[in-house]
C-alpha cells in the first residue's frame, strides 16, 4: 500500500503542476485537473489506511480528502446551490476540527 501511495503522490505533483502551468479553458488543463483530483482521492484513501494500519486516527487523510473533494465541488457545483454534500462536508470538518481541538487541549492540559 506504500508504493501505491507514493505513485499517487507522484501523479498529484506531476498533473498538479501542469494543471497550474496549463492555460485555463485548454483541453490539457481540464484533463490534467481531473488527474489530479483521481490521484488526490487516492492518495487520501492510502494515507488514511495507512494511517489506521499504524494505529492512528486517519486525521490527516480525511483532511486531504476534505480538501480535494470541496475544491473538485466547488468548480462542478452550480452557482448558488447548497446540497448534501456540502452539509456532508461541513459535519466532517466539524468532526476534524474538534478532533484537533481535543488533541490540543489533551497536549496542553493533559
Amino acid at each position: 500500500m506504500l508504493i501505491f501511495h507514493i505513485i499517487a503522490g507522484s501523479f498529484v505533483l506531476l498533473f498538479g503542476y501542469t494543471a497550474l502551468l496549463a492555460l485555463k479553458g485548454l483541453r490539457l488543463h481540464k484533463f490534467a485537473g481531473n488527474i489530479f483530483f483521481i490521484a488526490m482521492v487516492i492518495l487520501s484513501l492510502s494515507a488514511a489506511y495507512l494511517e489506521y494500519q499504524l494505529g492512528d486516527f486517519p486525521i490527516m487523510g480525511i483532511l486531504s480528502l476534505y480538501f480535494a473533494s470541496t475544491s473538485w465541488f466547488t468548480v462542478k457545483r452550480k452557482e448558488k446551490q447548497i446540497g448534501l454534500f456540502d452539509y456532508c462536508a461541513f459535519i466532517s470538518i466539524l468532526a476534524v476540527a474538534i478532533t484537533f481541538y481535543k488533541w490540543g487541549w489533551d497536549f496542553a492540559y493533559g
